[in-house]
């Protein structure tokens, strides 16, 4: 899971202003805008818990198709399939601690609910 922020100059519903806004991008898609001057957040994905499972649960589909091609780039990568193959369970439940970190961040908002 990778969060990215820009901030830009964009104008506020609320504060009927042009104000700085941060740029919350989730997976390089666009997740929240939030404006500077007054704190008003938009959240922009109608269901992030369903794009990120969908993202995860494709990667975990294509992983034997990426192996493959990756090894007949580069035959020689064969060396660290052993390590990988050991330790990909773990790094899949560390990204899965982070969704549902994120998940229950989202639920602790007031006002703004992530479903």
């Amino acid at each position: 899971m990778e969060f990215q922020e820009l901030q830009t100059e964009l104008y506020c519903i609320k504060c009927e202003e042009n104000e700085m806004h941060v740029l919350t991008y989730l997976n390089q898609r666009l997740y929240k805008a939030r404006c500077e001057g007054c704190g008003h957040e938009l959240f922009i994905s109608p269901d992030p818990r369903k794009v990120l499972y969908d993202e995860f649960l494709q990667r975990i589909v294509t992983k034997p198709e990426r192996i493959s091609r990756e090894l007949k780039e580069n035959p020689r990568r064969i060396v660290t399939l052993p390590y990988r193959v050991i330790s990909k369970p773990y790094r899949m439940y560390k990204e899965m601690q982070g969704l549902r970190q994120f998940i229950a961040q989202g639920k602790s908002r007031n006002g703004s609910k992530i479903s």
